[in-house]
């Protein structure tokens, strides 16, 4: 319980960065390993990007769905003046959409 509370407290106050850190020494000493492995935080890098790239995804879908549902509704009810906006707005995510699955693909290149 003593070694818990002082492993939050080094996460909190930065104290796990260092080398020597407390923090450091309890992950060692529990898990065998340093918490600044080089391999893991540069996975953990990439993945953050494209857990982030997944997420802009999913708003950008929910996005062009609302869109899709807003325009079949204007154009049911005979105001079709919101059709061309909509679609500008739809192919505009849909670019979106596309320059990100690029950016991943060419994160996946370089690594």
């Amino acid at each position: 319980m003593k070694e818990r509370k002082a492993l939050l407290v080094a996460l909190r106050t930065g104290a796990a960065r260092s080398e020597g850190g407390l923090a450091n020494q309890i992950i060692k000493r529990a898990f065998g390993r340093e918490l600044r492995d080089p391999d893991l935080s540069g996975r953990a890098r990439r993945m953050s990007a494209v857990y982030a790239v997944m997420a802009a995804l999913l708003l950008l879908i929910l996005l062009q769905v609302f869109l899709l549902m807003v325009a079949t509704e204007s154009y049911l009810g005979t105001r079709r003046i919101v059709l061309l906006p909509a679609a500008a707005a739809s192919g505009a995510c849909a670019l979106a959409a596309l320059w990100m699955v690029g950016y991943l693909d060419a994160r996946k290149a370089r690594s």
